[in-house]
Parts: C-alpha cells; sequence; structure tokens
C-alpha cells in the first residue's frame, strides 16, 4: 500500500495524493459514524479520531477495524493506552442473575457475535444457529462442549465462502 502511494505521490504530485487520501478517510469515518449511530452509539469526529463514551470505546474500536478492512486498508485503531479490551465489555448487557452469578444469554451472545462479525458472516448460518441452540440452552455457560465445536458459521470475505467457530 505504501509503495502505491509514492507511486501515485511519483505521478500526481502530493497535493492530488493528499487529496484522494483525505477522501478516503473521510468516507471510512462516514461509514464508521453512520453505523455506529444506526446502533445508538453517538461520537464526535474529530479530525482523524473519534471521541466517544468510555462505555462504547469497544464497539467503536472494532467497528472502525471492521471498516477500514472493508475498504482494503489494512491498519488497526491506534488507543490511548494499549491493553487488550474484550469486546464482551464494550456492549450493553443483558445479563441475567442466575443465583450469585451473571449469566449472559444465548440472544446476547448472538447479538454481540453480530455486530462484532456481522458483515463477515451469512445472516442465515448465524440464524440457524441461533434456531438450534435456543431449542436446548437458554444461557452461553449451558452449551455444552460437543454443541460450541459443532457450531460453525458461514463466512463471506473478499468474496471468497468459507467456515469459523461460532464459539472459540
Amino acid at each position: 500500500m505504501l509503495q502505491q502511494i509514492y507511486n501515485d505521490k511519483q505521478a500526481n504530485g502530493y497535493k492530488i495524493t493528499s487529496k484522494k487520501m483525505f477522501a478516503v478517510e473521510v468516507q471510512i469515518m462516514t461509514d464508521v459514524i453512520k453505523y455506529l449511530n444506526s446502533v445508538g452509539v453517538n461520537v464526535l469526529y474529530v479530525y482523524d479520531a473519534l471521541l466517544c463514551e468510555e462505555k462504547d470505546k469497544t464497539v467503536v474500536i472494532e467497528t472502525m477495524n471492521r471498516v477500514v478492512l472493508e475498504h482494503g486498508i489494512k491498519t488497526t485503531v491506534k488507543q490511548e493506552n494499549s491493553a487488550e479490551i474484550n469486546i464482551d465489555n464494550a456492549i450493553v448487557d443483558e445479563v441475567v442473575e442466575a443465583s450469585t452469578t451473571n449469566r449472559i444469554t444465548l440472544k446476547e451472545y448472538f447479538r454481540r457475535f453480530n455486530i462484532r462479525y456481522g458483515t463477515f458472516v451469512t445472516e442465515s448460518s448465524l440464524d440457524l444457529n441461533y434456531k438450534v441452540l435456543s431449542k436446548y440452552f437458554t444461557y452461553v455457560d449451558e452449551v455444552t462442549d460437543e454443541w460450541k465445536k459443532r457450531a460453525m458459521i458461514e463466512t463471506y470475505i473478499n468474496g471468497e465462502y468459507g467456515k469459523r467457530q461460532l464459539f472459540e
């Protein structure tokens, strides 16, 4: 990618190349903001960054990383701190009290999975897995290892179909 930018700069000059790069950045950020707004997350766009509430940080990062890849750019979001963040902590939980522990319903697990990987999985495979699993289980911690191994999702990435496990 850097070589393409260098070649474009040599052929067209830095002003044209900068305008092209800025146009791509604006399109990426527009797509990110539209998606985030559609799921109820509000952000503030400042130069090449998004400001958000702490509780929304992970969903914003995951969305930015996904959208930038959809635009064919291989990079990741830079954060103020380098701690790894788990997507499960970013989305409002549908957690049900069960004795003294919190349990996540299958419905919530599938909702989170769809937010994180939705553009890369076929809806029918996600729906089918939910339909089958919800007949036998209500909470994620009830799903046996055998069922977890068999729960495969069809993916569609860069024009190619593939499979991945639903439970990692």
